[in-house]
């Protein structure tokens, strides 16, 4: 929440979002609110970015350029691609600090334009041998386990043998079987 952070803190955010080539640098002794003041940062970027991300979607489909159902057979003009949605990459010098900074996110959420609180997909990549409780569940490992688990009950309902060993090794499973449970995966680790 950025009314809570400290007025050195807003003006840490406020120049590191403005900031369109380079870096900011933002330091300080332990316990003076450096992760706090990340997690506001990365906030802000995920707004700003997003914002950046659906004026390009609404550019797209105001385009007469794009391609729809009805017409895309007939269409022979260049290939226009809808703007893929925006990351953001968190690096630290520890994976503890990472699983800080992932905890924060998780527990506080990020704020969007009107004030409501939401939770931003995360996905913890890295070290997993001594991770928080909290940074575990995001670990892409997990994720991964979780849509198997979801993939099994919805497509391999009784199934057993083959396809069933198939789909958890990744071996052996004819592609008309996985296409799909790995779209809607694809869509859930995208959102």
């Amino acid at each position: 929440d950025h009314d809570r952070l400290n007025p050195s803190q807003q003006i840490a955010v406020k120049d590191a979002l403005s900031v369109k080539l380079g870096l900011s640098v933002i330091q300080g002794p332990p316990g003076t609110g450096k992760t706090k003041t990340l997690v506001s940062l990365l906030n802000g970027m995920h707004l700003i970015d997003y914002q950046d991300y659906y004026d390009a979607v609404i550019d797209f489909l105001k385009s007469s350029r794009h391609v729809t159902a009805t017409r895309s057979a007939a269409y022979d003009g260049p290939a226009v691609r809808i703007p893929s949605r925006p990351r953001l990459l968190v690096c630290a010098p520890s994976n503890a600090a990472v699983d800080e900074t992932v905890s924060r996110v998780l527990r506080d959420g990020f704020v969007d334009g009107f004030g409501a609180k939401y939770r931003p997909s995360v996905c913890r990549i890295g070290a997993g041998d001594r991770l928080t409780e909290s940074a575990k569940g995001v670990t892409a490992e997990a994720q991964a386990e979780g849509f198997l688990k979801i993939a099994e009950s919805r497509y391999c309902r009784g199934a057993s043998g083959p396809v069933d060993a198939g789909l958890r090794s990744g071996e052996g499973v004819p592609q008309a079987f996985y296409k799909p449970w790995f779209a809607e995966y694809s869509a859930l680790l995208l959102k």
